[in-house]
């Protein structure tokens, strides 16, 4: 209906599992006595506080960069296939999401195979890790569905311009 509700519920659930993710993520990198503060810290943002009530996709893509580097994280960590497979869809179906997600896409698809490259000779298994690449390559694809097809670069990176309207007798 037209309620205020159908977009307000929504983005707090979004800023809930935000905030939840924020915890795990930093309960991995940073003490768990200091990971309870990561969440309060996003928590007390004004502008945060303003999208967790309003704006569903810039929350959801505050929700999908978190996502992006905990995938990010679980291949640092564990090289497994699964961690490919995931990291990929993920963010192929980021990548389709929202125009300011492009950026950390491409930044966290560079970072995966640089790492991954410099692991390369540190490990045994150099098989998974290059069939790993290629599988986060393919589902990112999948990630992206259909869409792959209809999407020139202009689109994707958005490198149309606008073409405004030039008054007759403007210098410019």
């Amino acid at each position: 209906g037209d309620s205020v509700l159908t977009y307000r519920v929504p983005t707090a659930l979004a800023s809930l599992l935000d905030m939840f993710f924020i915890y795990l993520l930093a309960q991995k990198i940073l003490k768990k006595e200091t990971a309870f503060f990561a969440p309060l810290i996003l928590l007390s943002l004004p502008l945060h506080l303003y999208y967790a009530r309003t704006e569903i996709v810039v929350i959801l893509s505050s929700l999908l960069t978190t996502l992006i580097i905990i995938s990010f994280f679980l291949i640092l960590k564990s090289p497994s296939l699964s961690s490919y497979l995931l990291s990929g869809l993920l963010l192929g179906f980021a990548s389709g999401f929202h125009a300011s997600l492009r950026a950390i896409i491409l930044i966290a698809i560079t970072a995966n195979i640089v790492f991954s490259i410099y692991l390369f000779p540190t490990t045994a298994n150099r098989k998974q890790i290059i069939f790993g690449i290629f599988l986060m390559t393919i589902f990112f694809f999948v990630g992206f569905g259909p869409r792959i097809l209809f999407t020139s670069p202009q689109i994707f990176f958005h490198l149309r311009t606008v073409s405004m309207a030039k008054p007759e007798n403007s210098p410019w």
